[in-house]
């Protein structure tokens, strides 16, 4: 059975409280048929909703020194965090690949061109956020 028939069969329960509950749908996309690629979009208005609405910022221990508090609320932002750093590097290293493949990357349909300007950006010691790489 594909994951989307076995989806269909088992939409009957729900997660949690937490969770919101939504019938399946047909948008599904075949990872092998189409793989992740460096597209040049900017997913910072995404990573900003997670970041600040789903993320958790309320405790005073979060707040007063969130990436060291002890619960399990700042180990849910460090995961957060983790991910997005997985994701950064992904894209740098598509960018590596589409120069490999083409030699260069269009300015006119790419927001970033210099894969290692990028990675010093989003991951290096003084970018945006030095201490993902740790998470």
């Amino acid at each position: 059975m594909d994951l989307k028939s076995n989806d269909f069969n088992e939409h009957e329960f729900e997660l949690d409280g937490w969770a919101r509950w939504d019938m399946p749908s047909d948008d599904y996309y075949d990872t092998l048929q189409f793989p992740e690629d460096y597209t040049g979009y900017d997913g910072s208005e995404v990573w900003g909703f997670i970041h600040n609405r789903i993320g958790f910022h309320e405790e005073e221990a979060l707040v007063r020194d969130e990436y060291d508090a002890d619960s399990w609320k700042a180990d849910f932002n460090k995961a957060v965090s983790g991910l997005h750093a997985m994701v950064s590097a992904q894209v740098v290293r598509g960018m590596i690949e589409k120069l490999q493949d083409t030699g260069e990357l269009d300015p006119e349909s790419y927001q970033w061109t210099d894969p290692v300007e990028e990675y010093e950006r989003r991951l290096g010691a003084n970018g945006e956020t030095p201490e993902a790489v740790e998470n």
